[in-house]
């Protein structure tokens, strides 16, 4: 539609409310972020634009839209994006207290248990966190990030088939997402199942090499099929990976030199 009819206000929406649902944050910019002029008064436009300006890191211009929305009136739109701005800020306590309002005035709004349940979970409240994904999942069984987050809840209370229900499908929606294969993994070595957590692992460590925690789980993976050689590759590659992040942190030291044997060329 769009292709023949590039101003069809509707349609760029929709494709926006898609690209949301799926995750694509880049996406969504990329179709909404020149049409300002077109949706000056639009707060559907303002709020789905706002969200993946937020959510992909671009705080000062999705605080644009954030304001735009509140001078509108207080709504629960505007409230998940403050909830959103302050999750991603880390002020987790205020991102609580955000979403709660947001759910006071919709509790139907697309994403606001997903999003709240992440602020709890992050505030360390995983009881109250796992309703509010289990809320969202009635609302919507593909909303991926519910999916995601209670299938790691289930793991941590080690309960393991509950875990890899959630964790499938949330595989099923977003196939290559590392987080789930890494969190699938770990469930099939809590359940003794290496052979099943290796493929997951050794994928996801060739997509992303500087993955850490998942190469100390491919490790003990390896060291679970007896494979040694191969584990102790992997624990060294992870703890070489550490150290350049440890080195990189504000205020690092300088790593001490490396003992060696015999003569050197310094001075």
């Amino acid at each position: 539609m769009l292709a023949l009819e590039p101003a069809h206000r509707a349609a760029r929406l929709l494709l926006a409310d898609c690209q949301t649902q799926t995750g694509d944050d880049k996406g969504v910019v990329e179709t909404l972020a020149t049409h300002d002029a077109a949706f000056a008064d639009d707060l559907a436009y303002a709020y789905l634009l706002g969200m993946a300006l937020v959510r992909t890191g671009d705080q000062p211009r999705g605080q644009v839209y954030i304001d735009r929305i509140f001078r509108a009136g207080e709504s629960a739109e505007g409230h998940l994006l403050m909830g959103l701005a302050y999750l991603t800020g880390f002020d987790y306590k205020s991102a609580v207290a955000s979403f709660d309002k947001a759910v006071a005035l919709n509790p139907d709004l697309p994403r606001v248990r997903s999003l709240y349940g992440r602020a709890l979970l992050s505030s360390g409240d995983g009881a109250a966190a796992a309703r509010q994904f289990q809320l969202a999942l009635e609302q919507n069984p593909n909303d991926f990030d519910a999916n995601l987050q209670l299938g790691g809840i289930r793991q941590r209370d080690q309960q393991f088939d509950s875990a890899l229900t959630y964790l499938a499908r949330a595989a099923a929606l977003r196939p290559n997402d590392l987080a789930t294969r890494h969190t699938m993994a770990s469930v099939y070595l809590a359940q003794g199942k290496a052979e099943q957590a290796l493929p997951l692992l050794e994928a996801v460590v060739k997509e992303a090499p500087d993955y850490v925690d998942a190469r100390v789980l491919l490790a003990t993976t390896y060291y679970r099929l007896k494979r040694r050689a191969d584990g102790d590759r992997e624990r060294a590659e992870a703890a070489r990976l550490t150290a350049e992040q440890q080195a990189r942190q504000p205020g690092a030291k300088p790593a001490a030199p490396t003992p060696t044997q015999g003569p050197t060329n310094q001075p």
